[in-house]
């Protein structure tokens, strides 16, 4: 959704839901001090504090960017015919930008920068939610209150105000607040929350344990309707051989780089990981190697241009590793807190669908799919011209791995063609094997013997747990 100029004085501006979106480069025009006399359903006069849904974005969905959007938005003023002292207030509305999802709903992916913002912005009423950056973001605030104290931006767990959620990898960074308001950032810790660095003419920044606050700036004197202060922007891009979201063995070493617009106009690229400053490139090409790395080690890897002047930048994105030990292989709990903030969450269970893309969390882990290119689903098992089932794996996965095959499809008819066990160097069986490294997984081909004549043969993968 991109490239839209909208004026509308009631209910959401731009709405959209779904997977790998991207809303960039929009315009809403509002109008200032709007009033109404009417309740939302048009039916009556309002009765207390209502919500017309004067919004500028509402969104909801996984990895989702919302980029470079002008929105303005006001609240309505609220009137009661035939009193004395009609004005009984504002409208409880007035979002920005806004994720607000409900019940059980997560947040995994939401990007909101470099938008300039009448309204605050809001992700709250979410269950476990992570992977969450505001950044560059020029707001003017003051029409939305909670508690009597107004908000810039609201990134609360709090799944329809019931017990905080998880939260992690939240980045709040380079945010230009006009108002004297607050960043309020809830949940009930998860790991890797970090919130760096936010420009503000305020001083209201509330946390909750878990989440840590890094060199924020209370005040600042560049206009509201001025340029950013600085262009370029550094983008964090792993090794070829490291995907993000990776899982590196103890004792390895990862190569981090950083793609520069503009590179003529920097003095250095500064590499950061969870508030600790990692190391300093002041030439191109920007890269930094981290080596010797030992097991637990978690890091949410983000860069920070600064020009000759002392201007500096956070980058768009970040770029996220684990380090496991290589002691008995990568267990499925290792692998499961890498992808979801909360271990009890339904949806880390091995037969769960965390991923929404129809197979298992533990098909996904053992087959490696998560961390395949392109399309992930090119890892699940098929048989070829040739007869042979061919899928990926992950090595060193802790997992065992079945070719079975049967005449009949019966319960008691699935007998063994290949079977490798956790940890184990080869396979075992009659079946045929070849195995070539394909990147970060191995590719596998199980030739079975020919079908009985005449007659079928059918086969399956099966993956379970040792």
């Amino acid at each position: 959704m991109r490239d839209n100029w909208l004026f509308n004085t009631m209910r959401v501006g731009y709405h959209i839901s779904g997977q790998e979106l991207i809303i960039i480069d929009n315009v809403k025009v509002d109008e200032p001090g709007k009033w109404s006399g009417l309740n939302p359903q048009g039916t009556g006069q309002p009765t207390g504090p209502q919500t017309n849904e004067n919004r500028g974005v509402d969104f909801s969905g996984f990895n989702v960017r919302v980029e470079g959007n002008d929105l303005d938005v006001h609240s309505h003023r609220l009137y009661l015919a035939g009193q004395s002292s009609p004005f009984i207030g504002s409208a409880v509305d007035g979002e920005g930008i806004l994720n607000q999802a409900h019940t059980t709903t997560i947040v995994r992916g939401a990007y909101v920068n470099n938008n300039y913002v009448r309204g605050y912005i809001g992700i709250y009423k979410t269950g476990d939610s992570e992977d969450i950056e505001v950044i560059g973001n020029r707001i003017r605030s003051g029409s939305f209150t909670r508690r009597n104290i107004y908000e810039n931006i609201y990134v609360v767990a709090d799944v329809n105000n019931a017990p905080h959620r998880y939260l992690r990898n939240v980045l709040i960074a380079d945010n230009v607040l006009t108002t004297q308001d607050d960043v309020t950032v809830q949940g009930t810790g998860g790991v890797d929350n970090v919130v760096v660095r936010d420009h503000s003419v305020g001083n209201n920044f509330r946390f909750t344990p878990g989440v840590t606050s890094v060199n924020n700036a209370f005040a600042v004197t560049t206009p509201f309707n001025a340029p950013g202060v600085f262009q370029p922007r550094p983008r964090v891009l792993p090794a070829a051989s490291v995907s993000d979201g990776a899982l590196v063995a103890e004792g390895g070493s990862v190569l981090l780089s950083a793609e520069v617009i503009h590179p003529l106009a920097i003095d250095r690229v500064e590499f950061w990981s969870n508030g600790q400053l990692l190391g300093t490139v002041t030439e191109a090409p920007f890269t930094l190697e981290l080596a010797d790395l030992e097991a637990g080690e978690r890091h949410h890897v983000f860069t920070r241009a600064v020009d000759m002047n002392g201007l500096w930048n956070w980058g768009m994105q970040a770029f996220a590793f684990r380090v496991v030990s290589q002691a008995g292989g990568l267990t499925y709990a290792e692998w499961s807190l890498t992808r979801f903030a909360n271990p009890e969450n339904p949806e880390s269970a091995p037969g769960a669908d965390g991923s929404g893309r129809g197979y298992a969390n533990l098909l996904e882990f053992a087959l490696g799919l998560d961390i395949l290119g392109g399309d992930p689903r090119a890892g699940l098992p098929v048989l070829d011209d040739t007869g042979a089932l061919r899928f990926t794996r992950r090595p060193g996965a802790a997992v065992r791995i079945l070719v079975e095959s049967s005449e009949t499809l019966e319960a008691s008819d699935w007998s063994s063609l290949a079977t490798l066990e956790a940890g184990a160097p080869e396979w075992s069986g009659s079946a045929g094997i070849l195995e070539t490294v394909a990147g970060d997984v191995v590719e596998v081909a199980v030739a079975a013997p020919g079908a009985p004549s005449p007659g079928k043969r059918f086969l399956r993968l099966r993956v379970e747990l040792p």
